[in-house]
């Protein structure tokens, strides 16, 4: 059976997004909305690795405003939930009362473990003053646009802190989720490692035969941005290309004996065995 659980509305309405630790292996759940209605939908994919997990909605719902700018480490953040109610008696029209909370993030572009052993290709960590909050609930910034969503917890009920999937690696797995079921990740043939204060990811290793070796990748390398889009840690890079099906071609620019490189490879499908 699923967990209990906080939704995000995708943009126009008929989907919403959740954790994927929270749908587990269901195939429909039944989620609350804001004025207490209550509706059985169906789950249209989960992916563990991101974290993430579609349930439709039926449509009609009002969509969340998803944050297209990263949130950056000792900013304030908002988190937020619509949590059961303690009260039983609670009537059902009231629905259930919605937690907020702020706190500070404490770390961004890192990979986390979530639970059951599934490691987390991107992540945010942040205060989590609300204390065990259900999965799925958000993390906004000052405007009220989601920047994340609520994976896992981390630490004691009081001090803890919430890991959530950033809101741009969230989005385009749900998107991919409601479409296609599940999530296609192409391939470009090294290996990474953070580098020291952070900016970019060095390249430890190229594998022979792959997208990157073709494209004359080194190691030693630094990726420092993918498609415009820069890239701080190993998690950015992992997260960058996550969604990107093989053939997808992408520009990556690098950073090699201290002078700026771009070039741009051809996503090749992940190698079996």
């Amino acid at each position: 059976a699923a967990g209990r659980m906080t939704v995000g509305v995708l943009p126009g309405g008929n989907f919403a997004v959740t954790a994927a630790a929270a749908v587990g292996s269901a195939s429909t759940v039944e989620i609350v909305t804001s004025s207490g209605k209550r509706r059985r939908v169906k789950v249209l994919g989960s992916d563990p690795h991101s974290g993430i997990a579609v349930v439709g909605t039926g449509g009609g719902l009002t969509p969340a405003s998803f944050a297209e700018s990263v949130i950056e480490p000792g900013e304030l953040a908002i988190t937020a939930c619509l949590c059961e109610a303690t009260n039983t008696a609670q009537a059902a029209d009231v629905g259930p009362p919605t937690a907020v909370a702020v706190g500070e993030v404490r770390k961004v572009g890192t990979s986390a473990e979530a639970s059951g052993g599934t490691g987390l290709v991107d992540t945010i960590e942040a205060d989590m003053p609300l204390g065990p909050a259900p999965w799925g609930g958000v993390l906004m910034n000052g405007q009220g646009e989601v920047v994340g969503i609520l994976d896992a917890h981390e630490g004691a009920v009081h001090g803890g802190s919430g890991v959530f999937v950033p809101a741009g690696l969230a989005v385009a797995v749900a998107d991919e989720l409601a479409t296609t079921h599940t999530v296609e990740h192409g391939w470009l043939g090294i290996k990474c490692a953070d580098v020291a204060g952070g900016g970019g990811a060095r390249i430890t290793s190229v594998m022979a035969g792959s997208p990157a070796a073709t494209a004359g990748l080194h190691q030693g390398d630094v990726v420092e941005a993918v498609d415009s889009v820069p890239v701080e840690s190993l998690a950015d890079l992992q997260a960058s290309l996550y969604t990107s099906p093989p053939g997808t071609a992408v520009s990556v620019l690098l950073v090699r004996a201290g002078q700026d490189v771009e070039t741009t490879m051809t996503l090749a499908g992940t190698p079996s065995g």
